[in-house]
């Protein structure tokens, strides 16, 4: 097991608040949910909001409050439907399906920060087909330009 399994395994166990410092710069702060090769899905506490931060573009992720946590605080699982042991696809193609199927608007964060609010209509491994809004021509972007996808509900 690497390094970076092992600590984001650490983080996930204990239910530690994170900050992740994309590359250009952005900190998100969260709790981190799962994690494949590919992505992180971090969560806040205060709403239901879910984050796919793409690991290509992350530089560091470390604990917000490097005080020692309380062993009694605990978040609710909001991911009871998402089991790792027994996931036939990817913590990526999981949301990304989902956000399809539910036609769930989200926020395409790039690397450089533009943001565009949209519905993901499509994806493989290279890149995201989106629209604005209906009846709006598809746009595409490709997965290593985007460093976040976010769902607010």
């Amino acid at each position: 097991m690497n390094i970076e399994t092992m600590m984001i395994d650490y983080y996930i166990q204990r239910e530690t608040l994170v900050r992740v410092f994309t590359l250009n710069g952005y900190p998100e702060t969260g709790r981190i949910r799962f994690h494949s090769t590919k992505v992180i899905i971090l969560t806040h506490d205060d709403d239901d909001g879910i984050y796919i931060m793409y690991k290509h573009a992350i530089s560091t992720i470390e604990p917000f409050n490097r005080a020692k946590a309380d062993p009694e605080e605990k978040t609710p699982n909001v991911f009871i439907e998402l089991d790792r042991t027994y996931m036939a696809e990817s913590v990526e193609d999981f949301w990304l399906r989902k956000f399809i199927e539910n036609k769930e608007k989200v926020t395409l964060i790039t690397m450089k920060g533009y943001q565009e609010h949209c519905r993901i209509l499509k994806h493989d491994d290279t890149a995201v087909v989106y629209s604005r809004y209906p009846g709006d021509s598809p746009n595409f972007v490709y997965k290593n330009a985007i460093s976040t996808i976010l769902r607010k509900t």
